[in-house]
């Protein structure tokens, strides 16, 4: 969001909740381009853009490149790609963000973006018809116990990886209430403690013997600062 109005794509903060479709750029991924695409890259693909996010990964499939959906997915949308892409299921991945198991939790961090429920559920859906699937647990959410449940919950509905990482930024409180915004700044602060290295490394003792858990660089450089004692 900073970043958008920082390099002026949008005139204002308040700006950044509406979508405007851009055709020039939709008509620009109809090309070959070098290794995997990543789409969307500066917003998600909601009910409202499905029409002009389904043009584009067709712009894309079509000139036969490799594609990774990332998205907190909405399982009428998923349901949609599935649908309407599935003569390319061999070029497409789904990335599915999840962070938390929680529903609260994610309505404080994500407010307005699908429950934790109804991302699993996309997740199955896609593995369910034969699509890639991986998951994003950036930025984690939860203490090491949640996010050891959660790698269990997605395991069997993923094909490839979940990849896990540190809270960095965090998230603004721009346009909550002062109370949600007072909210956060205590769970900003409980996510950051219960990411300490000592709890870091812990978690990844539980869970180096998982061969499709893969950590981000926040979590490597915890991995490195100790000397690399611990796998993966």
């Amino acid at each position: 969001m900073f970043d958008a109005r920082r390099f002026s794509r949008i005139a204002n903060i308040a700006d950044w909740p509406k979508m405007v479709v851009k055709q020039h750029m939709i008509d620009a991924a109809a090309r070959k381009f070098e290794g995997v695409v990543m789409f969307p890259t500066t917003h998600d693909i909601t009910p409202s853009v499905l029409p002009a996010c389904l043009e584009t990964l067709r712009n894309l499939l079509s000139h036969d490149n490799q594609v990774l959906v990332v998205s907190k997915p909405h399982l009428s949308v998923i349901k949609t790609l599935c649908s309407e892409l599935a003569n390319y299921r061999s070029q497409i991945q789904f990335r599915f963000t999840i962070g938390s198991l929680s529903e609260e939790t994610c309505k404080l961090w994500e407010p307005g973006a699908p429950s934790p429920v109804e991302r699993i559920e996309a997740l199955k859906h896609a593995f369910g018809k034969g699509f890639r699937t991986s998951v994003s647990m950036e930025p984690m959410l939860g203490g090491n116990s949640e996010m050891i449940r959660l790698v269990a919950t997605v395991e069997p509905f993923v094909t490839d990886t979940i990849w896990l990482g540190k809270l960095n930024r965090g998230v603004s409180a721009q346009g909550m209430t002062a109370t949600d915004a007072a909210r956060l700044e205590v769970a900003k602060k409980a996510v950051r403690l219960g990411q300490c290295d000592s709890e870091i490394l812990a978690l990844v003792t539980a869970l180096q013997g998982n061969p499709k858990v893969r950590w981000k660089d926040s979590i490597k450089k915890v991995i490195a600062a100790a000397g690399g004692s611990v796998k993966k």
